[in-house]
């Protein structure tokens, strides 16, 4: 009973971690307008969404233009997140406690594009400080993970 109990620890505390952190509830319906649909997926950690978000407030499409916003979602898109999540496993009868992982989701890698306008972002000193090493940094990592740039993709039609 105890050995169970101890095996489905690690899942019932996986999915508290997702109440805690949200991901519960459910987005809402297609009533309530695409703009709070991909709030709510970009919030959610769907990189696709915080990259369309962070695009539509790059350029002011839908909603007010924010480029500080803007940079953040890139930032969030463009990054490694893992679908490991640590959960601490107390002791029983006086043994110490174990800290286990558990897989949650998919690994996520960054998304290109995403590297990519961020880089245009510290390039141009919009939304984030001008900072062209950063800049000419993350575009090189866009570059890396197979992203070519518009001006690219022309030449090659």
């Amino acid at each position: 009973m105890i050995r169970a109990l101890l095996l489905a620890l690690p899942l019932l505390l996986g999915g508290c971690a997702s109440l805690l952190l949200g991901q519960a509830r459910p987005c809402p319906g297609p009533a309530a307008g695409a703009l709070a649909m991909l709030e709510c997926q970009a919030g959610r950690g769907d990189k696709p969404a915080q990259l369309e978000l962070g695009i539509r407030l790059e350029e002011g499409r839908g909603i007010a233009a924010d480029p500080e916003r803007a940079a953040q979602l890139y930032r969030q898109a463009a990054s490694f997140t893992s679908g490991t999540i640590w959960v601490y496993v107390p002791g029983i009868n006086g043994a110490a406690g174990t800290v286990m992982p558990v897989r949650s989701a998919p690994d996520q890698p960054g998304l290109a594009e995403a590297k990519y306008r961020l880089g245009l972002l510290y390039l141009a000193g919009r939304g984030v400080p001008r900072d062209a090493a950063e800049g000419q940094e993350w575009i090189r990592k866009a570059i890396e993970a197979g992203y070519r740039p518009p001006s690219e993709r022309k030449r090659a039609a």
